[in-house]
């Protein structure tokens, strides 16, 4: 007998309700920024997409047909918003069907979601935003660190940490304490003039935008590392800023009560930034 799927006693497509990025976070994803209908650093982003796909060993699937798909969904989403900006989601599954870990000939399947722009982005990017510690930690785990994997149960517990809407992200420490990453971003410190990021070794996601500005940075011949960072670090630095592909940079103003000022460095990076991206 074949199987069959059931949402809230409503039977479903059975495909849908058995994709293996569902069921066991088998997958990977990324998220394109879409502006003035146009994606964003599209091939960093199908290139990680892929990348990390073949880490965890899941199957090609055309990127031709992806490239493809994405453009005509793009097309139908254009023509009935009033928006020329929006947000799209790439994620790879490494199957439909059957049960169990196990997963024998796989057929690789691909999602196209599209969301409308958040308003309150650009904004931030000016005024800065407050940041808390999250208590969720990271796990360690050197075989997906760096990934961006559809198990994202960690970010989704700590993002569920607070209430408050004057803070705008949470920072996560791996099982060592060691700071590495935000609930939906990277973070990067400014100290006498120097920008550190934390090393991915262990844990975390090497995000699109995160080496975007480590490029920049390089460009503007500005004294950048990748190293451990403690939570001491944060509290005595400079300047913090965050980043994600959807906020390219959003400066921090406070953190666990620490205030901050937005460095000229900051805003040089800002900048920098628009003109590698949108040209």
């Amino acid at each position: 007998m074949r199987q069959k799927s059931f949402r809230n006693g409503q039977n479903i497509d059975v495909h849908a309700a058995t994709d293996r990025s569902l069921l066991y976070g088998d997958g990977v994803f990324t998220t394109i920024a879409i502006n003035n209908q146009k994606p964003l650093l599209l091939d960093e982003h199908i290139n990680r997409l892929y990348r990390d796909a073949k880490k965890i060993a899941i199957p090609s699937v055309s990127k031709d047909i992806i490239l493809k798909r994405l453009t005509d969904a793009l097309e139908q989403w254009f023509e009935s918003s009033s928006s020329d900006n929006a947000i799209a989601r790439i994620t790879i599954s490494r199957s439909s069907g059957g049960r169990g870990y196990q997963c024998l000939d796989a057929e690789p399947v691909y999602w196209i979601n599209l969301s409308p722009w958040p308003t309150h982005i650009e904004p931030l990017r000016e005024e800065g935003v407050s940041l808390r510690m999250c208590s969720q930690l990271l796990s360690n785990n050197p075989s997906l660190a760096g990934i961006k994997h559809c198990n994202r149960l960690e970010q989704v517990l700590a993002r569920d940490e607070w209430r408050d809407e004057t803070i705008h992200e949470g920072l996560m420490a791996d099982m060592d304490g060691n700071i590495i990453e935000g609930t939906m971003s990277n973070f990067f410190i400014v100290k006498e003039g120097v920008i550190s990021t934390p090393e991915l070794s262990h844990s975390g996601v090497d995000g699109i935008m995160r080496n975007t500005v480590i490029n920049a940075a390089k460009l503007q011949n500005l004294d950048i590392k990748i190293r451990t960072i403690s939570k001491s670090d944060i509290l005595s630095a400079d300047a913090i800023f965050i980043s994600n592909s959807i906020i390219e940079i959003w400066p921090v103003n406070r953190f666990d009560g620490n205030q901050y000022s937005k460095l000229a460095i900051i805003t040089d990076l800002q900048s920098k930034l628009r003109s590698m991206i949108h040209g």
